[in-house]
């Protein structure tokens, strides 16, 4: 089967903005009811949940991600959940994804590796310079291992809009969009988050790239797709194999 995540304006809860997702069986029927994925909530200590992203580990949990408002006592941070994918019951607590907390932390993104995942997020002034694409290593049981680390070499201005995806020798890609140069880029990272290669560059247009999304192939490639406004009438969607 297969399972969606989404943010809900109080529809549910009668909170400000909330994460949940919902189980389907592989005809595409529900399975179970709709959960919520974040416990901190509206007038506790955060002001909203969204952003979502969801995955399935390699044991079979889910992992849902989110940016969540002030929660951590700066002005946004990232945020997770371990879900049983057969009951869809929260194993653990929720737990941060950064531990730099200054400014801004959005956008988290998730890819399941070897036994564990990655999470990819955008940091604002982490690097002294605009926004910065960050990742992190975790197991299947939520704990960090690794220090979170700078995806790209540059970091001039802006890097953002990021995306990863697991590949087949076990480790990743991460692909972001960038300001300085104006650009979409990737890099490969094996299983340990040791960079395989140099950055690569995606579209080579300079202006009106959007969001970046990357899938990763059986074959050990990767396929990445974006919108752009470079064929002459207005936007249109691209996608280049790696």
């Amino acid at each position: 089967g297969f399972a969606v995540a989404w943010y809900s304006d109080g529809l549910l809860d009668g909170e400000y903005y909330d994460v949940f997702f919902q189980r389907y069986n592989a005809a595409g029927q529900a399975v179970g009811a709709e959960t919520r994925a974040n416990t901190a909530i509206a007038g506790q200590t955060t002001v909203a949940q969204y952003e979502p992203s969801i995955i399935q580990l390699g044991n079979g949990d889910i992992v849902v991600s989110w940016r969540s408002d002030v929660q951590d006592g700066s002005l946004s941070g990232v945020y997770a959940q371990r879900f049983n994918s057969n009951t869809g019951a929260k194993l653990g607590g929720e737990f941060q994804l950064n531990t730099y907390t200054d400014n801004y932390q959005y956008d988290p993104h998730l890819a399941p590796i070897g036994n564990g995942f990655v999470a990819v997020w955008v940091s604002r002034e982490q690097d002294s310079s605009g926004d910065g694409v960050y990742a992190r290593l975790f197991d299947n049981n939520g704990n960090p291992t690794s220090a979170e680390f700078r995806v790209s070499d540059s970091y001039a201005n802006y890097q953002y809009q990021a995306s990863a995806a697991s590949l087949a020798n076990g480790g990743f890609v991460v692909t972001w969009r960038s300001n300085s140069p104006t650009d979409i880029f990737a890099q490969q990272f094996d299983a340990l988050g040791n960079r395989i290669d140099g950055e690569i560059t995606l579209d080579g247009a300079t202006s009106n790239d959007q969001q970046p999304v990357v899938v990763g192939l059986t074959n050990g490639n990767f396929v990445v797709s974006w919108d752009a406004g470079t064929d002459g009438d207005g936007n249109g969607i691209f996608q280049r194999l790696v």
